[in-house]
């Protein structure tokens, strides 16, 4: 579902104008570091020496194909999770310079000399090897990290790696740490819930949020209470925000609906689901609903139907009756669906294309079902 909604977004945005390299990059695919280790030959925490143009390379990604600065990366391996690539390694990627001057988009890897990143590389034909995901290959790192075993296999090492890096005292750019908070989230392992349990207290609201979001997204459920204070709090005065990494209050909260619903939204019995509705889940998100940020957002109102719609909790369907009158037609979708998911009633969670075009069937359905609830 989630790959045809980037087809749309792509072919829409095509007919205007070059999608920004941010876009770009979600289209093709967000961050996963699990995934990415799955998909590569190699993978290793390495120090960029130098770059060098080398030839050019066709990103077969573009539609027509671009032909782009081949950039050659030489770098120093510092720790080898996965593979042996030796002590240094060159890393061939292309640099659409040409986009970058006439739309402002960036390469695609930023890589620079001196970066310090986590590298997900494949082999390639050459000697050199080829980013698994062009758009999404190298993840920054701080560059002081302290002494500790890695293990044996390549997961326990990349685990063991992000962990070392959380704990650096160098700090690095806000959006480093942030990185390495989003992909502890990949790894469903007591050690990663344990160091996301202990951030999602911290004073620094940007990484409190993304700690919630990547406990979700693990199953390491955090308290109702919790969830509540975050998707219910005024923005912050004089509290860290990290602003370099462009997350605001209101991305911070759609990231943490957005796990969610990934986490629990399913066909038939969902043993998430069920483990959620049991924390309590239904009284947060009425308690956001009824928040001032929700009533004055119809986005905000929609992500939080949607993941009522997607915990499917008895509880919540007094909540989702009134918006079936939302102003916005995504938020009445998500209300009616909701309600279909709730009841089991799988003729009535349609697709938005069918409720499109027969709205006030399931509106009038949904609205007679209530009235004759609150009748008997």
């Amino acid at each position: 579902m989630r790959s045809r909604l980037r087809v749309t977004l792509l072919l829409s945005l095509c007919l205007v104008a070059l999608p920004s390299s941010h876009l770009w990059a979600y289209l093709s695919g967000p961050f996963d570091a699990s995934y990415l280790m799955e998909k590569a030959d190699v993978v290793c925490r390495v120090k960029v020496l130098s770059l060098d143009v080398s030839g050019t390379m066709t990103d077969t990604n573009a539609h027509p194909p671009i032909e782009n600065t081949r950039m050659l990366a030489r770098a120093q391996v510092v720790t080898a999770i996965k593979g042996n690539p030796g002590t240094q390694i060159d890393v061939a990627f292309p640099n659409p310079w040409r986009l970058d001057r006439q739309f402002n988009m960036i390469d695609y890897t930023k890589l620079a000399s001196g970066d310090i990143v986590i590298v997900f590389l494949r082999k390639s034909d050459s000697s050199a090897y080829e980013f698994v995901d062009v758009h999404n290959g190298a993840l920054r790192v701080p560059s002081k990290t302290p002494v500790y075993d890695l293990g044996i296999q390549p997961r326990d090492r990349m685990l063991a790696e992000l962990l070392a890096l959380l704990k650096s005292k160098e700090r690095g750019k806000a959006g480093e740490r942030l990185d390495v908070v989003e992909q502890l989230g990949s790894f469903s392992d007591i050690r990663a819930g344990s160091a996301l349990r202990q951030l999602s207290a911290s004073e620094d609201v940007t990484l409190r949020g993304v700690s919630l979001a990547s406990r979700i997204r693990i199953g390491d459920w955090p308290s109702a209470g919790d969830l509540t204070t975050f998707l219910t709090m005024d923005p912050p005065k004089g509290v860290s925000m990290a602003p370099s990494t462009h997350r605001s209050l209101l991305d911070l909260r759609k990231g943490i609906l957005q796990a969610l619903q990934v986490k629990l939204e399913s066909v038939g019995t969902n043993p998430q689901r069920v483990q959620a509705q049991k924390a309590g889940y239904a009284r947060f998100l009425k308690k956001s609903l009824d928040s001032v940020a929700a009533k004055n957002a119809s986005d905000s109102r929609g992500e939080i139907a949607h993941t009522m719609r997607a915990l499917a909790d008895q509880q919540n369907a007094p909540d989702l009756i009134p918006l079936l009158d939302d102003p916005d037609w995504q938020v009445r979708y998500f209300a009616a669906t909701g309600l279909a998911a709730i009841n089991g009633k799988n003729d009535y969670y349609v697709a938005t294309f069918l409720f499109r075009q027969d709205e006030a069937t399931y509106i009038d359905y949904w609205k007679k079902w209530w009235n004759g609830k609150q009748g008997r």
